[in-house]
């Protein structure tokens, strides 16, 4: 198999389907420094990727309406097989009160706690996946077999779907 055979591209309705069913991933943004990388815990709302957030990097990114990116995967190291998501667009910090109370309703409660008072929007303007399916000469015990959502054995995603 070659290496364009081993990479498959994943399509953007998979991709959000992938998405909607998690709830932590990786938000990207540059500050003065450089590029830097945060955990989140977020929600999908639509098509846009919305958290919550203290004062900082990631807050003074959506004042500015920075661009930013945002990622999710899982991998199986044992089996060699896993996929990754991609979202790129702007940040906005969502100032509108009604809006923000719609939006902490849906948000997951933050894993370290407190009350992170800012409530930050990505809007995706670029989504995109790619996946490294199952292959043949996979070990067939000792890592558990894939779970719905995260790891999928199927070429097509079909078994996402449901």
């Amino acid at each position: 198999m070659s290496d364009e055979e081993a990479i498959q591209e994943i399509d953007e309705d998979t991709c959000r389907k992938l998405l909607g069913r998690r709830h932590f991933g990786r938000v990207g943004v540059v500050d003065d420094e450089g590029p830097v990388i945060f955990p989140v815990n977020y929600v999908l709302d639509g098509d846009d990727i919305v958290f919550r957030t203290d004062p900082g990097i990631k807050q003074s990114a959506a004042a500015g309406g920075r661009a930013a990116c945002f990622e999710i995967d899982d991998v199986d190291t044992g089996r060699r097989f896993g996929w990754n998501v991609l979202a790129r667009g702007r940040l906005d910090e969502v100032v509108d009160d009604d809006e923000r109370e719609r939006l902490r309703r849906i948000l997951p409660r933050p894993f370290p706690g407190g009350r992170k008072a800012h409530v930050v929007r990505l809007s995706c303007t670029v989504l995109s996946g790619r996946r490294i399916p199952l292959p043949e000469d996979a070990a067939e015990e000792g890592h558990g077999s894939p779970k719905l959502g995260n790891l999928w054995e199927g070429q097509d995603g079909s078994d996402l779907l449901g």
